[in-house]
């Protein structure tokens, strides 16, 4: 979250679900578009993999 954070991808916030630790993303602006999120799923995937990849 904060790597997302830190490179100016997106601001998300987490959460606790069913006892999960979740990224939360609200979309409340109405400029927001699917090309927007196609780039945060890219980049919540690439970040997650790059982090599994230096604990491996």
């Amino acid at each position: 979250m904060l790597r997302l954070q830190e490179e100016g991808i997106a601001v998300i916030s987490d959460t606790t679900l069913n006892g999960k630790h979740t990224l939360r993303v609200a979309i409340c602006n109405h400029r927001t578009r699917f090309e927007d999120l196609d780039i945060l799923v890219r980049e919540t995937v690439r970040i997650g993999q790059t982090l599994a990849d230096d604990q491996a």
